[in-house]
């Protein structure tokens, strides 16, 4: 029964997803070309291994699939019986606008169509998006971005990163629709330049590395700030002795006959 029924939420699920189905080239990148999205792709997974089956066409008899290779990195088409589909589990990617979501069972994808899940996730990510974009993104100064470079060199150990990379760090996913978006781009890059020229980094493309410099600056930065902030205490003591100092003159004047 649970079989039977497999096969038939499998076979609703492809037949629903196919109805918009998605190009052969998918936009990535680029807001206008994202907003346009609104379409699936249709996968199976079988038991046995047979490379990513992506399902082109469906009805009562054959399912017609492609198969990728990932050798000769090729698709091949193929077609396999309907009634297979019992034996298979199917994951869908839905890409409706700039959402994408990944569905993975027939049943999952069918409850979330029916709730229009991925509409719903997008204007509450459109009107999220609306808030963000009127915070004015405060910009870090060159201590600071060598100072987080590090710290996350220190946790993941890698140690190339673009200046994306940076970027998303500090301002998080939204920060690519930001109005900002731009000036900060090209403030993190006279940053890291700057930071290339220095010694702390080098470039290569539009990749970023860290060098071993980085630690001798970040102790000599240690090490001015601690300077700067003994200087204050010490400013911060005179201060208070003079003004001891003048408590005592003021109470010896007063105090005499």
């Amino acid at each position: 029964m649970f079989t039977l029924n497999q096969h038939k939420w499998n076979v609703l699920a492809i037949t629903k997803g196919l109805k918009r189905k998605s190009p052969m080239r998918i936009p990535l990148s680029g807001l206008d070309r994202l907003k346009t999205r609104n379409y699936y792709t249709v996968h199976l997974y079988f038991n046995a291994p047979m490379g990513q089956i992506i399902v082109e066409e469906i009805d009562d008899v054959s399912v017609s699939i492609l198969i990728w290779n990932s050798d000769d990195h090729q698709s091949y088409p193929a077609s396999i019986p309907t009634s297979q589909l019992a034996d298979a589990r199917v994951e869908i990617t839905q890409y409706y606008k700039t959402n994408e979501i990944r569905y993975k069972s027939a049943l999952r994808f069918i409850a979330a169509d029916f709730l229009h899940v991925a509409q719903i996730s997008y204007y509450i990510g459109y009107f999220r998006q609306s808030l963000f974009n009127t915070r004015t993104l405060a910009r870090k100064d060159r201590a600071a971005i060598l100072t987080e470079i590090y710290e996350e060199y220190i946790k993941s150990g890698e140690t190339n990163f673009t200046i994306w990379a940076v970027c998303k760090r500090n301002y998080g996913e939204r920060w690519i629709f930001h109005p900002q978006k731009d000036e900060l781009i090209n403030h993190h890059r006279l940053l890291l330049n700057s930071l290339c020229e220095s010694g702390e980094l080098a470039k290569n493309a539009a990749n970023y590395t860290i060098k071993a410099k980085t630690i001798t600056t970040l102790s000599q930065m240690s090490e001015d700030e601690r300077r700067h902030k003994d200087q204050i205490n010490q400013q911060k003591t005179l201060g208070w002795l003079t003004l001891a100092l003048v408590v005592v003159g003021l109470i010896q004047i007063f105090s005499k006959p």
